[in-house]
């Protein structure tokens, strides 16, 4: 698992209600809601005193953007700054009356304390997320990008505030703002700058659970609203109410009404959870490897948890010599444009293949993956890797392994078992076919783990060179995804035709290679 790091903010905050520190005040009727929105329209009419938003919520709730340097000041500044932008209105009707003091112990019921408290929480923050032990694993660390996940319940209170305060527009979002005064606050920590495209993530959650009660309550009467009309009891019985996707499905149902009748109830003390994880983009390694043997299946093969039908695979050939050195554990995925059978060499130029390494820790340079090739090569006799490098373009080069594996044709040779002595005209008859059709049944040997379907393949070209009276050499090029064993003896009927019916007789086949494959005939 990536590097975590959890804290809480300010552990000592209490709830303040209208009559001072350590009253919880009670939900206001609608009456008095609408009362309050009457008398003041830029107050939001919240359940608490009304000096009730913390300074970045009264800036976010007057439409300043998340880049403006104003949210990293103090309330006193920010109230004067909100004060200044509504010079012809008396000073108590303006927000910025009802910001909570840096100083005051009452928790923002908007961001529910998330941006409250400057000078208090971001240091906590800021200690969780430059901690040093979270990076000091991985090298030529240059850049990071940077997310952050807030509570449900923020959802919910933004919704509940733009339509009492008759905003037409949502408020400045909180990871936005929150994202703005972490980067200039921890970027002089960090042994990296912030870039949006980075390959190295730090990633902020910020939990709530205390709120959860405040979701269920008010937003479960939508949970049928926000489902497809057709679905099951057992799904609806399965939802989770308390996440955020519900949370913006129930919402964007919900009429503007609707949303001023929710309850919002007072803000727990229950801190801030924080935790961080810190992670890098998977890496692609991508080159070719050939196989030389015939007792090698391509990934391990196995029976149980512990017992192997194979002793080795190609997959663990490539990777285990080389993956100590991206520091990554054994945290990787190996894909490859096909497969063949485990008795069957795979030759020419070879098959490609990827490795995904997940979350390195080291990025090797040019230099060092051509030796990290020499490695894997001079380990074994059995394979050889070929063209080995680190593959820049992530969908591109999965795109490319895709279309390999489906597009391809394939050569082919075997040699062949032939019940009849077969005379040199029937060999050239055979050679000189044209490309032609077959079908084929799923083959009995994988009917166990394929869906039983009749795949149409053709064969490109097919020649036959006798070894001696019963025995002969066949070249082959045919469409990929043939079962060329099933080609040649028929797999009891269900491939037609197959070598042994177009030579009136049975044939099996004893050795088979891939000689190349092609993305072009």
């Amino acid at each position: 698992q990536a590097p975590t790091h959890t804290s809480d903010l300010d552990p000592n905050m209490t709830v303040t209600g209208s009559d001072g520190p350590g009253v919880t005040p009670g939900i206001v009727s609608d009456s008095d809601r609408s009362s309050a929105i009457a008398t003041d329209p830029l107050s939001p009419p919240l359940p608490h005193n009304p000096r009730s938003l913390c300074s970045r919520c009264a800036l976010r709730y007057q439409g300043i953007p998340s880049s403006d340097p104003i949210y990293q000041s103090s309330s006193d500044i920010i109230s004067s700054y909100i004060t200044g932008r509504h010079p012809d209105l008396d000073p108590g009707q303006v927000l910025a009356h009802h910001v909570i003091s840096d100083q005051s112990p009452v928790i923002c019921p908007a961001c529910v304390g998330i941006l409250q408290h400057g000078n208090e929480v971001r240091p906590d923050v800021i200690s969780c997320v430059s901690e040093r032990s979270l990076y000091s694993s991985y090298s030529s660390l240059s850049s990071y990008a940077l997310a952050i996940s807030v509570p449900p319940v923020c959802a919910l209170r933004e919704a509940y505030y733009t339509a009492v305060l008759s905003r037409s527009s949502p408020p400045t979002s909180i990871k936005e703002v929150l994202k703005s005064i972490l980067i200039s606050s921890i970027s002089s920590l960090l042994p990296a700058v912030f870039s949006s495209t980075s390959l190295f993530h730090v990633d902020l959650a910020l939990n709530h659970p205390s709120s959860d009660p405040e979701i269920i309550m008010n937003l479960s009467p939508y949970l049928r609203r926000t489902l497809p009309l057709n679905i099951s009891a057992k799904r609806i019985r399965q939802s989770n109410l308390t996440s955020n996707k519900f949370v913006d499905r129930a919402i964007n149902v919900m009429t503007s009404d609707e949303i001023r009748q929710l309850s919002i109830t007072s803000v727990e003390t229950t801190p801030i959870s924080v935790s961080v994880r810190v992670y890098h983009d998977p890496i692609l390694l991508t080159g070719s490897y050939t196989k030389y043997c015939r007792d090698l299946s391509q990934t391990p093969w196995l029976l149980d948890e512990d017992e192997r039908k194979i002793g080795n695979s190609v997959q663990e050939l490539i990777v285990d010599p080389i993956i100590s050195v991206f520091q990554a554990g054994d945290r990787y995925k190996f894909h490859a444009a096909g497969r063949e059978d485990v008795d069957v060499r795979m030759l020419g130029s070879g098959r490609h293949f990827i490795i995904e390494i997940v979350d390195p820790h080291v990025i090797p340079d040019r230099d060092s993956i051509s030796t990290l090739a020499n490695i894997v090569n001079e380990s074994t006799d059995r394979i050889q890797i070929s063209a080995l490098s680190l593959a820049p373009d992530y969908a591109a080069e999965f795109k490319a392994l895709q279309l390999g594996a489906q597009i391809k044709t394939k050569s082919y040779r075997a040699i062949v078992w032939l019940s009849s002595v077969i005379a040199r005209s029937e060999c050239e008859r055979i050679s000189s076919m044209p490309p032609f059709d077959i079908h084929q049944l799923t083959p009995i040997r994988v009917l166990h783990r394929r869906s039983l379907l009749s795949r149409p393949k053709t064969i490109h070209s097919l020649s036959i060179s006798p070894i001696n009276s019963h025995f002969a050499i066949i070249d082959l090029v045919a469409q990929a995804g043939t079962y060329i064993k099933e080609f040649v003896h028929g797999d009891r009927g269900r491939t037609q035709p197959n070598l042994g019916s177009m030579l009136n007789c049975q044939a099996d086949i004893l050795q088979l290679d891939v000689i190349d494959l092609h993305t072009n005939i």
